[in-house]
């Protein structure tokens, strides 16, 4: 009898090995076969199983993969494997029940983190291939837009984009991030379709508001080796961490080093008598003689009650920094992605303009839950979606823009948004997925089963709604 392959997708990020998964190390290490990019290839110099590049002919790749019968495969795929990757290709082929897939972090999320700007309610399009189907017209209301590139011609459809752009909006071309090459630069509109671009490429067009206290066009935020603090000491740096959607070997490799090094952690917490989850996942990583300081962020709408937690954890943080000393803030998922850091960074910005920070990106619970339910993200040429879940007008404008769109923090919500999908003809392409590498994770295609509730029905819960064209 003929033996199934075991395949494995795993996500490798941007492009430096600092930002992979020990998930995906761990899943390296055990191959027979290793199927990526030269460039993917090259993060795992170390592994000794056979290689199979991919080029332009994927279908030729999968061919050799197929060969591989009985083997482990692991598949190295650039980014996060949901959006816009060689994943889509191989599930097509070998199915989603032989196939593990392992999230990664994405350019995009990359790309904000470089611009010290959160990525919420930002509209992606994927411009890889071939011109995304979605009409300029379509995205020149929004305040942030995420275009991958990769060839000249997308820039031209680009320039147009950014000609119909409603608002002032600044430009700004990604390269090579995290790489030694990586390249940041502001460009006009009227430049835009003559530029040079690198294959790996992102352009953020960003509501020139937003970026009031942004970076000069072409800085890295690069910080300088040393600020001065109260007393004449040097200032520290504070560094938010995304620790991913729950699995510890989901944390990256730099997120997890800084964790360890850093004397001063910080972890939120929903309230004064419930435990820091973030602090339960990232546990194994900090050191002995770390501190361990929580802040209570709680779950409630009063903007004030709100306001004053976010103005005092702040003050927390700045008086670690401002003894010379670096702290870090542990956050779930992405750090600039409807996270409490990005909260707490507007309000050590008040109290401090000039103070250092570091983001580390982190996974998504998008991206977990996309390769969880084996759900892409960005696939063909829609546009890509993630709000949160209580902006149901928000909801509806984006499922009728059409596109994959990714529903963040469900919780009591849910009821709501049932009716609402059910109206647009969404929830039979609907996905819905609780605690994500999490114990009590739940996975559901029937979404008329959630309405019986449940706490698995709660907070941490994402719902993804795939393209219309997608057949199930």
């Amino acid at each position: 009898m003929e033996m199934k392959l075991k395949i494995t997708i795993a996500g490798c990020g941007p492009g430096s090995p600092d930002l992979i998964a020990p998930a995906v190390r761990k899943a390296v290490a055990g191959a027979g076969v290793l199927v990526g990019a030269g460039r993917l290839l090259d993060l795992f110099p170390e592994s000794r199983a056979r290689k199979i590049p991919v080029g332009a002919d994927v279908t030729a790749v999968l061919d050799q993969m197929a060969s591989c019968s009985g083997e482990s495969v692991v598949v190295l795929a650039s980014g996060d494997p949901g959006l816009c990757s060689i994943a889509r290709p191989v599930l097509d082929r070998f199915g989603r029940a032989d196939c593990e897939i392992i999230p990664g972090i994405s350019s995009i999320q990359t790309a904000f983190a470089r611009l010290g700007l959160d990525w919420t309610d930002a509209a992606i399009v994927d411009a890889h291939g071939s011109d995304p189907a979605c009409p300029p017209d379509g995205l020149a209301g929004k305040s942030k837009i995420a275009v991958l590139h990769g060839r000249p011609g997308s820039l031209r459809w680009a320039a147009d984009l950014a000609r119909r752009c409603s608002g002032d909006k600044r430009i700004f071309l990604c390269e090579n991030l995290t790489l030694d090459s990586e390249r940041i630069r502001e460009v006009a509109p009227e430049d835009l379709d003559r530029a040079d671009i690198s294959t790996l490429s992102i352009m953020l067009l960003i509501e020139r508001e937003l970026l009031a206290a942004g970076p000069a066009p072409g800085e890295k935020k690069a910080l300088p080796a040393a600020r001065t603090g109260k007393g004449g000491h040097p200032g520290g740096t504070l560094y938010g961490i995304g620790i991913g959607p729950g699995d510890p070997g989901l944390i990256t490799v730099k997120g997890a080093a800084l964790i360890g090094r850093c004397r001063h952690i910080f972890v939120p917490k929903a309230g004064n008598s419930s435990e820091s989850l973030a602090l339960a996942i990232a546990g194994r990583y900090i050191g002995k003689d770390s501190g361990i300081r929580e802040l209570v962020f709680p779950m409630t709408e009063d903007r004030n009650e709100l306001s004053a937690c976010w103005s005092e954890a702040a003050r927390s943080v700045l008086g670690i920094l401002e003894k010379g000393e670096d702290a870090c803030f542990l956050t779930l998922g992405d750090p600039l992605l409807y996270s409490t850091y990005i909260y707490l960074l507007r309000e050590l910005r008040k109290l401090s303009p000039e103070c250092a920070v570091v983001t580390v990106p982190g996974i998504t619970s998008v991206s977990a839950a996309a390769a969880i339910s084996g759900t892409a993200i960005g696939e063909g040429k829609g546009l890509v979606t993630i709000i949160p879940a209580d902006d149901l007008d928000k909801l509806a404008e984006a499922l009728e823009s059409g596109g994959t769109v990714a529903v963040l923090k469900v919780g009591k919500r849910l009821p709501r948004i049932l009716d609402l999908l059910e109206a647009h003809g969404a929830a039979r392409r609907s996905v819905f997925v609780s605690r994500a590498g999490l114990e009590g994770q739940r996975v559901e295609t029937d979404l008329e089963k959630l309405r019986t509730g449940g706490e698995d029905t709660g907070y941490l819960s994402v719902i993804l709604v795939r393209e219309k064209e997608e057949p199930r």
